[in-house]
């Protein structure tokens, strides 16, 4: 399975949950268990959203034996954002994440 499909297949569930693109306080940190899904594991999310609209934090599966460094920007007047995770280890495969 690869970074890309892993990610792509939650991210829309972190941040419709969590409500991040509501204006929250600099330094909100989100932190997100997702369930298997199909062919995916479960994903672990922890992201922080600045005042400066950054996203910065990391994605893990394979109980978290397996990470990528998420980063990226909220886009609050389109109500969007975009990420670009990073494979820490292994292939250093890559995946961007819109929603």
């Amino acid at each position: 399975m690869s970074i890309g499909r892993l990610i792509a297949m939650t991210a829309p569930l972190i941040f419709s949950l969590t409500g991040v693109l509501a204006d929250p306080p600099a330094g909100r940190v989100y932190l997100l268990h997702s369930q298997a899904v199909g062919g995916c594991p479960p994903l672990d999310w922890h992201v922080v959203v600045d005042r400066n609209d950054i996203i910065a934090g990391m994605v893990s599966w394979n109980d978290m034996t397996t990470m990528a460094r998420a980063t990226g920007l909220v886009d609050r007047k389109n109500q969007t954002f975009t990420m670009t995770a990073t494979e820490m280890d292994g292939q250093r495969q890559t995946a961007t994440v819109d929603g």
